[in-house]
């Protein structure tokens, strides 16, 4: 291929050989999300396609020509798969680890991608966990009559309780990965996380009715949940480079049980000096979600 001649060549062959395998399924993922016709290469028209509409970037003019001639070695006005991979390999042996470019773009789609399905993998975990916890304060729960429900107060303060330590939980997660701050959120974030599921699996048992059939299929159910009760549940891994995967996963070990410690310690404080926690942040998000799953609706009519 042009341009890759000589030792320059050699040196990317050997640091591809290397490139572990399931950061190279990343990079495939990557490249068909990219290539919107399908037909194995990648336009400037389809590069900018994902930049505006999935990422919400506005390239200049004449910006993603210049992305695609860049790694365009054959000269056909495209990008290849073996171009792409070539492109990210490179990007990752220069002194910008692949913050420049079409190499920016794509680690960009696939950090917000991993990004999403951690959290989104550990807020439904959290829910599985405190319905797991507190299932023995539902065992009389045998309908979902709501005269019944409102005759048992100690399940809507178990719920409040829920939605305290699950609004907690959600800061501390945000945070961790640099997603959010309280109540705002970036619009390719909200993009990628509505995509994951996240407001099936955690943010609707924020509501009362969903929360009380959650647990009244947990009751029902009392083998569905085969995780820890009473501890930390593990964090789910961290994409990270061989080296550092090791250590990061100590350490997220050692945050997760600090966490969950924490949110349960804070929750009771709170509620103990009369300053409960409100869930601005899961609401905030829970709202931004329906917002945007509303204009998509409004969209396609």
């Amino acid at each position: 291929m042009a341009g890759y001649g000589g030792t320059a060549a050699d040196k990317i062959a050997v640091a591809a050989a290397s490139v572990p395998a399931d950061l190279k399924n990343k990079w495939r993922l990557a490249f068909n999300e990219f290539d919107q016709m399908n037909n194995g290469v990648i336009t400037a028209e389809e590069l900018e396609a994902v930049m505006r509409e999935h990422l919400k970037m506005h390239p200049a003019p004449g910006e993603v020509q210049a992305m695609i001639a860049a790694v365009d070695h054959d000269m056909d006005n495209a990008v290849s798969y073996e171009e792409f991979e070539l492109m990210m390999v490179a990007a990752g042996r220069g002194n910008h680890g692949g913050k420049l470019g079409f190499a920016h773009v794509v680690d960009r789609f696939i950090r917000m991608s991993d990004i999403a399905t951690l959290i989104t993998t550990e807020a439904a975990a959290f829910v599985e966990q405190f319905c797991a916890q507190h299932r023995e304060k539902f065992t009389d729960l045998v309908t979902l009559d709501q005269a019944s429900i409102d005759a048992n107060p100690s399940y809507m303060d178990t719920y409040k309780l829920f939605t305290e330590e699950a609004e907690l939980m959600m800061q501390n997660v945000l945070m961790l990965w640099g997603t959010a701050s309280m109540n705002t959120f970036d619009d390719d974030f909200l993009e990628v996380v509505s995509q994951h599921g996240i407001a099936d699996s955690f943010l609707q048992y924020t509501d009362y009715g969903k929360f009380m059939a959650k647990m009244y299929e947990v009751v029902q159910n009392p083998g569905s949940y085969d995780g820890p009760v009473d501890g930390a549940i593990p964090r789910p891994e961290t994409p990270a480079h061989a080296s550092t995967t090791k250590r990061l996963s100590q350490l997220d070990k050692q945050l997760q049980m600090l966490d969950y410690q924490r949110n349960q310690v804070l929750a009771e404080r709170r509620r103990l000096v009369g300053c409960e926690v409100q869930p601005i942040t899961t609401t905030a998000l829970k709202r931004e979600l329906e917002k945007r799953q509303w204009l998509d609706d409004v969209g396609n009519d």
